[in-house]
């Protein structure tokens, strides 16, 4: 996956809030995040998915987890894709 899913504009805190849309898609109840350094991106974590992550998420493009595959998200897993959408490393 490339950095911040290709697109360099996207900040942490929407790789955040994209996350946190889908752990809460798949029956988590997580608070979308607040970056308390910046202004609130006016993108929620849906608009993020359904612009950017679905890219290559939405057909499973280089091995990325489709969306909708069925796959519970939980804390570790969301961890883990937040690390790998900031750096583009997939571990």
């Amino acid at each position: 996956m490339p950095p911040h899913g290709g697109n360099t504009n996207l900040t942490d805190i929407e790789i955040e809030r994209a996350i946190t849309y889908k752990v809460n898609q798949s029956g988590g109840h997580w608070r979308e995040p607040v970056s308390r350094t910046a202004a609130s991106p006016a993108r929620s974590g849906k608009e993020i998915v359904e612009t950017q992550c679905v890219r290559c998420h939405g057909t499973g493009v280089g091995g990325a987890p489709k969306i909708g595959a069925g796959l519970a998200i939980g804390g570790d897993l969301a961890a883990r894709d937040f690390r790998a959408c900031r750096s583009g490393s997939p571990t």
